[in-house]
């Protein structure tokens, strides 16, 4: 078990302990940066739990089967990740007959968390009508990961779905709604099932109402039943849930690691060349992210952070000085109104190439509020 997992020793070493013991807590938190594999090892630990044989990596049972499909009786998925990283993964490096499992899966995923979002604004009786042109989407991706065995022939088609759907960040939080059908699940009969396992991807999402029906469930769940939350912000999730909650650090995975995830999920080797990023893609990759998440306040903060990590502040106001003076550059005498404007854009990007060069500046502080104030 936990044969396939990149990177994570403590945490398997842990896990393969207490379910050898049979002292697995019904509560479990897995945090950890983006790509550092919770939601594949929390959906293989309820694989595990589940198997109808001994639990390895190359079984074919129906019930592990049914598990690593996402459609499993057995388990309820509360997608609220972000899963735009994991899709990137897809675009850069295409799907193959290899590869397609997991692409399979992460499209369950994305198309779970759309739906669950379009039930609670049914359930809501406060919020605005359901959007009838998400449901067509939906519709359309449904029928798609309906037949398992041709979808991999509609992946064009999915992807066209999935680029209309991942740039909208509605429905990333987990709502009061959420929760109670999660509780739902929990008190069904688990039938022919060893166990009833919950995984709420993307816990650190839940609001305080959320938050405090959870609690309840948290203190006393059913017998039979495992809860698995995962989540980047171990910060975001309330101390007295962490207190009933076995924890676990995931890692990020250093550049030989994800090599070998890569391998993992392809089945081949890669060569260094193909997993280079250039520093152009990295930029781009900035800039969209900033542009994406211009409302998420939370998302923002840590793309900044990783800017200044990265050292690409500079670069990026330096890209966009480029692209100013280069468009002020086209445009004709009579549009003198949008001249000023670009000046006065080109104005403020320069004083805070001056900002962040001043040592006694907070840098941080300084570039995250021109994000926020000055940039889109």
């Amino acid at each position: 078990m936990f044969e396939e997992l990149v990177g994570q020793k403590i945490a398997v070493r842990m896990l393969q302990n207490e379910l050898k013991r049979d002292r697995l807590p019904q509560t479990m938190l897995f945090y950890g940066p983006e790509r550092s594999e919770k939601f594949f090892t929390a959906l293989e630990l309820a694989r595990v739990l589940n198997c109808r044989e001994n639990g390895a990596a190359s079984c074919r049972c129906a019930s592990c089967i049914a598990v690593r499909r996402l459609s499993s009786p057995a388990v309820y998925i509360l997608s609220k990740s972000n899963l735009e990283d994991n899709f990137s993964i897809w675009k850069r490096y295409g799907v193959t007959k290899e590869s397609f499992p997991l692409f399979y899966r992460d499209v369950v995923r994305l198309l779970l968390q759309k739906e669950q979002y379009q039930m609670h604004l049914v359930e809501d009786t406060s919020s605005k009508k359901r959007d009838k042109k998400l449901d067509g989407f939906l519709a359309s991706l449904r029928e798609m990961v309906g037949d398992y065995e041709g979808a991999l022939g509609q992946k064009d088609e999915m992807f066209y779905l999935i680029d209309a759907l991942i740039g909208d960040k509605k429905g990333l939080e987990v709502y009061i709604n959420d929760i109670r059908n999660l509780q739902r699940f929990l008190y069904l009969k688990s039938g022919e099932y060893k166990a009833k396992v919950a995984i709420i991807d993307g816990a650190d999402h839940m609001n305080e109402e959320s938050a405090n029906s959870f609690l309840k469930i948290s203190e006393d769940p059913p017998a039979n039943t495992v809860i698995i939350m995962t989540a980047v912000d171990r910060k975001r999730i309330k101390p007295t849930i962490l207190s009933r909650s076995g924890v676990y650090r995931f890692l990020k995975l250093n550049r030989v690691e994800e090599k070998k995830r890569l391998c993992s999920i392809y089945k081949r080797e890669f060569a260094d060349a193909e997993l280079e990023e250039t520093e152009d893609d990295r930029l781009l990759y900035f800039l969209k992210e900033l542009s994406l998440n211009r409302d998420n306040y939370d998302r923002l903060v840590k793309i900044v952070s990783e800017i200044l990590e990265e050292s690409y502040e500079e670069k990026i106001l330096n890209y966009l000085i480029d692209s100013l003076s280069s468009e002020i550059r086209k445009i004709g005498g009579p549009e003198i109104q949008k001249i000023y404007y670009i000046e006065n854009r080109l104005k403020k990007l320069y004083d805070e190439k001056v900002n962040l060069r001043d040592t006694n500046v907070n840098r941080e502080l300084s570039f995250f509020n021109f994000v926020l104030n000055e940039l889109y």
